[in-house]
């Protein structure tokens, strides 16, 4: 097997599978995508699949070069071709591909602007100051009395306000709900419904997309899925095309990806989901069901192959994770609640398993109260030395919120720890900003020798330390190597012309003298979006430039007499800047974790990582409440019993439709729906740990209690340490 790797009795289960529909639920660090691989591996090889391909469809960009990286690997070990009979697609880039094949169904361009959430954001927020201005006096009136007139709490609600209606619209797109039938039922609404201005904005953005000819990713599912529905000898063809589609992270998945990946396989089709229902914790940043795989899960027709065993965690991590879903299970103070996690324990693997669970020496589970969150962030820190001290060992600290995570980076900047975010702008997409903008410089001063050394080292690194070339581009005019006359062969002077660059570079020069020559026909953001087209880049790339000529065109609106000269520099800003970009796109493509530096992220970031020593921080009621009474950060107390009106809007939405009226228990609802979530990601961040887990919380006595949780953890931390002195 590959790596030395023997399969599990779970994954072998999951290997043997010929066809229908299969569910396999798994625990982390279960291996899961190695299952998958080998599967696919072997029903190629089999000849399972005839003249189609398997679909494996991921919701991380990661996903896909893992699993393109696994199966191939497979395959050749087969000696077969590495690429041979599969497909590895993110959900959106697959929306995308089936519009491609048939836009003229949808009256879509051939190839429509997408944009990315950056890009969607800024769209959405136009349209909401544009709201605000016909409504001046609506968004304060949302606000309890006692605060209306404070400046303070205005301002953080009108910060907050553009975000909340786009968790609604993206909503309304993940049920195929669209915006002119609902703009028709707002006059059933009452006055103070949020829910009014939020389908009010969704119709003006849907108008906005419209001018702008563009889609944002929500518009490739929802035309993906009615393309396929109404062209059902196409959908047939699909269906011949990828005889077997898998599903990785299926407890991500939103209602219309659920739908449109069951159509593609069809009633009596071979469909494959995998996922960790106890991981589902995505829905209060978008449109995942954490309830749609659990259902799946228990459809009389789908079998079912659990992984249960998992080399991740030490057996002392597992016993406690394995305690935390018993305890949710059976004694949450608040029953209502005790559905959060499934009934599924992690089991360690066998003795001889080739990658055994770590066994460090000694109990290495602590818990700690602290009298503050400075104190508690001040005693990790003294700890940090010691663990990064260890050789090849790894280290995270997580936290509830991006800014309490925030702060303690600043912490350790102070103090000269050395710290990773997993969010910071990586160096693929800081070389796209640099590569641009030196392409753009070039354009805009086309006689500059330096300018276009620059533009030939971006798109060709290896031509900056090329010495014939370099040699060539001291000695030749830019215009005679861009423009050369007809006599002489090629674009390149001896000895550049017999180095070993040379068809690499003879091939850029000339497409930069085209592209030279579309700058002096098209305007700016159109040239951005051939140049996106030409580059030969990734397809995350390619989006990223798209969403910047996207923005170089609002930018011409409003400035015409921006020029080639002035975008360079933004166009690099842009790229940079594109944070929403960053995390959409680019998706910690190929992370893995370094030794000697921390890791500061929050839990939700921290999903599908793992690291040798965890922190997990500020285990309080605020965070991780245990019933519906506790204020939870993050809560609108401004708003009063609206405390989150985009949950609320997205149970008024549902009453909407069925003519009902939003009722004291569904604020009760919206509470418990968040406390099971909560419990969810404390069980993520346990999950992490290899070796090491420490818990910490705020004393009571300062007014932020221990979370519930964080009592049974620590309960649980004491009893096996006693084991552990009892047995030694």
């Amino acid at each position: 097997m590959s790596g030395g790797w023997r399969l599990r009795s779970g994954q072998a289960a999951v290997v043997a599978y010929t066809g229908g529909y299969l569910a396999v639920p798994a625990v982390p660090g279960a291996g899961k995508t190695t299952a998958l691989a080998h599967l696919a591996a072997r029903l190629i090889a089999e000849g399972g699949v005839g003249k189609g391909r398997i679909l494996v469809v991921t919701y991380q960009n990661s996903g896909v070069s893992n699993f393109r990286e696994r199966i191939g690997t497979l395959l050749q070990e087969r000696g077969l071709p590495p690429a041979r009979g599969y497909e590895v697609r993110t959900i959106h880039s697959l929306a995308a591909q089936i519009l491609r094949r048939r836009p003229e169904r949808r009256l879509l361009p051939e190839r429509p602007l997408i944009l990315d959430e950056a890009s969607r954001d800024h769209i959405l927020r136009d349209e909401v100051r544009r709201w605000r201005r016909n409504h001046p006096d609506t968004l304060q009136n949302f606000l309890e009395p006692r605060v209306r007139q404070d400046l303070q709490v205005r301002a953080r609600w009108e910060e907050a306000f553009p975000g909340l209606v786009r968790q609604i619209v993206a909503h309304c797109k993940a049920h195929r709900l669209a915006a002119a039938p609902l703009a028709a039922q707002v006059g059933k609404l009452s006055a103070d419904s949020f829910l009014r201005p939020a389908l009010e904005v969704y119709a003006a953005y849907e108008a906005a997309l419209r001018r702008e000819g563009a889609l944002d990713f929500d518009d490739l599912l929802v035309h993906a899925y009615e393309l396929l529905r109404g062209e059902p000898e196409f959908l047939e063809r699909l269906r011949r095309r990828w005889p077997f589609v898998f599903e990785d992270e299926a407890q991500d998945s939103s209602p219309l990806q659920e739908e449109l990946l069951t159509l593609l396989a069809g009633p009596e089709g071979n469909l494959v989901r995998v996922g960790d229902a106890n991981q589902a914790i995505m829905s209060t940043f978008t449109n995942a069901d954490p309830d749609l795989f659990r259902r799946f899960c228990r459809r009389p027709e789908v079998l079912v192959r659990s992984l249960r065993e998992s080399g991740r965690s030490s057996r002392d991590i597992i016993d406690l994770a394995n305690h935390f879903m018993r305890w949710v299970r059976e004694e949450h103070p608040w029953a209502a609640c005790r559905d959060a996690l499934e009934e599924q324990t992690i089991q360690p693997v066998a003795p001889d398993d080739p990658h055994p669970n770590p066994n460090p020496p000694g109990y290495h589970i602590l818990t700690r109260r602290f009298a503050s969150q400075s104190e508690e962030m001040g005693h990790v820190v003294g700890r940090l030395p010691r663990a990064l001290a260890v050789p090849e060992h790894t280290v995270a600290v997580l936290f509830p919120t991006n800014r309490q995570a925030e702060d303690f980076a600043r912490l350790l900047e102070r103090r000269g720890i050395p710290y990773r975010t997993i969010t910071r702008t990586r160096p693929e997409q800081q070389r796209l900003a640099q590569g641009l903008g030196d392409l753009l410089d070039f354009l805009a001063a086309p006689h500059d020798r330096e300018a276009l050394g620059r533009a030939v080292a971006g798109l060709v690194p290896e031509a900056g330390a090329d010495a014939a070339w370099q040699a060539a581009l001291r000695a030749t005019a830019p215009e005679e190597l861009l423009f050369p006359l007809e006599e002489r062969a090629g674009r390149l002077p001896a000895p550049a012309a017999a180095g070993p660059l040379a068809a690499q570079l003879e091939g850029l020069v000339r497409r930069l003298g085209e592209w030279l020559e579309l700058a002096w026909s098209l305007p700016p953001d159109a040239l951005l979006l051939q140049l996106a087209e030409e580059l030969d880049l990734e397809e995350a790339d390619a989006a990223v430039l798209q969403a910047v000529a996207l923005e170089v065109r609002r930018r011409l609106a409003r400035e015409p007499q921006l020029d080639l000269v002035q975008l360079g520099p933004q166009v690099r800003e842009l790229v940079r800047q594109a944070g929403h970009v960053a995390a959409a796109v680019y998706d910690r493509q190929g992370f893995h974790a370094e030794a000697g530096v921390v890791y500061v992220t929050t839990f939700h970031k921290a999903k599908g990582l793992e690291w040798d020593t965890v922190y997990l921080m500020q285990l309080n009621e605020g965070d991780f409440p245990s019933t519906p009474t506790v204020h939870m950060r993050g809560d609108l107390d401004y708003l009063g019993e609206r405390f989150r009106p985009d949950r609320l809007a997205r149970r008024e939405l549902s009453h909407l439709l069925g003519e009902e009226v939003l009722g004291e228990e569904d604020l009760t609802a919206v509470k418990e729906e968040e406390i099971r979530e909560r419990l969810r990601l404390l069980y993520v961040g346990i999950t992490r740990a290899r070796e090491n887990l420490f818990l910490g919380a705020v004393d009571p006595s300062r007014g932020m209690a221990p979370s519930q949780a964080f009592r049974a953890l620590e309960e649980s931390v004491r009893r096996g340490g006693e084991v552990r002195r009892e047995r030694a």
